[in-house]
Parts: structure tokens; sequence; C-alpha cells
């Protein structure tokens, strides 16, 4: 997915709920007519139609307008780097060239929420469980993988990842940053509020950016970006 779909998605998405609005203020308008009853219960509904339909407008303007070229030149120190954005159920994690070959899929059913992880032709499917104390632990690759999120934790360190011969440990500093690391050496860190300026014309200024700092496995790279999405969920 572009950069250029994504604000489009989200702009129908803001029409649809601006269209739920009017037809729900209309059905109570002909309903408090014909019982000679004030309308102005319905303003509030109309108020909210036309402000979800300036928010479709505004991303749809900033769909249209944007122009994704494939091969962006966005650093040579050869790490990785995704921004990340929300839609509904979906987290997506972006290059800084617009594109988005990974995302994430939160789901609830009867038997609990699962986590759903899209890369290229790739699908895994991750347990997660909710414990008491709102702590989250998630697994996968045949239960190899274990993740411990607990963002209420003292002193800072609110998770980890277990791997079969090595353990990440996830830390959130003063300054909303969130960083893993293993012993003494930093792999990943995410933080917002800052963007380089040429990538302003594609994302938001407050879009968190998550950037691998060491050659990592891709099985590491996809737990961190599932533990991201627990943290921030």
């Amino acid at each position: 997915m572009s950069i250029k779909m994504f604000y489009y998605k989200l702009g129908n998405q803001s029409l649809n709920i601006s269209l739920f609005f009017t037809m729900i203020s209309i059905i109570i308008s002909i309903f408090l007519a014909e019982h000679n009853k004030p309308l102005a219960s319905c303003f509030l509904l109309l108020s909210l139609s036309i402000f979800y339909y300036m928010i479709h407008l505004y991303y749809f303007k900033k769909s249209v307008r944007l122009n994704i070229k494939n091969g962006y030149n966005y650093g040579k120190s050869g790490l990785d780097v995704f921004l990340i954005e929300k839609a509904s159920s979906y987290t997506y994690f972006f290059q800084p060239d617009g594109t988005a070959n990974i995302k994430i899929q939160l789901k609830h059913t009867l038997k609990g929420p699962y986590l759903v992880y899209f890369e290229n032709n790739r699908v895994m499917f991750m347990k997660i469980r909710k414990e008491n104390d709102h702590s989250i632990t998630f697994t996968f690759n045949d239960g190899k993988v274990i993740g411990h999120i607990d963002p209420k934790e003292k002193k800072n360190i609110i998770g980890e990842i277990i791997f079969p011969q090595n353990i990440f440990k996830i830390k959130r500093l003063p300054n909303r940053e969130i960083v893993f690391y293993n012993k003494y050496r930093q792999l990943a860190v995410s933080k917002k509020g800052w963007l380089p300026l040429d990538w302003t014309s594609f994302f938001r200024l407050n879009t968190p950016v998550v950037t691998f700092q060491e050659k990592l496995t891709s099985t590491e790279k996809t737990a961190i970006l599932l533990a991201l999405v627990c943290i921030e969920r």
C-alpha cells in the first residue's frame, strides 16, 4: 500500500461516518416532526456529519496531491526505518518513500484477540493473552518467541521479548521514546515529534518513527513490530 492510498482510505472512512450521522439525523428529524417535537437535538448529529465530511475532504485532497515516486533515497545508513500509521484495526509500517509492505491487524474473536502479520506474501498469526493485571503476552513461531508487555510496570522497563537464545528488553524513556535493547546494545527505537523535512510532504508531523539500529533477523524485527502494536494499541 502507498501512503496515497492510505489517505484515500482514511477519507472514505470519514465520508462513511459523515453519511451515517446524516442518515440518523434525517430519521430522527422525520420522527420528531411527526410528533411536533423540536428539532434541536438533530443539530449535534448534523454538526458531527459536517465535521467528518471536512476530515474526508482534507484526506481526499491530500491523497490527490501526493506524487509517490519509486526509488526514493531516504538515507545511506542502510538501517531499516518505518513510519507508523493506524487505520481502524490495522497498523501500517511505511518506508520513508511512502510505501508499506508490512501491516498488522488486530482481530477480536470469541476465543480472544489475536494479531495477523502481513509482509508481502507472508502471513503469520500471533496469539495474544490479556492478564488480570492488564499486561499482554503474545507468542508466535510455534511458541518459540514470547513477548510480554506491561505498560504500567515501574522503572520504565515495560516488557521483554524472549527468543530461544536471546532476550530483548523494552524500555520507555521520559521523552516517550521506546527503546529495545539486548544487554547494553540498543537495537531499535521508536519516537514521535521529529521528521526530516523531506518526509513531511508524505507524513503527518507527529507520525511515530521506528528505526532499527542493528542488523536483526526477520523474526527479531517481526517481534519488535508486534511489541510496538501491543504497546500503542
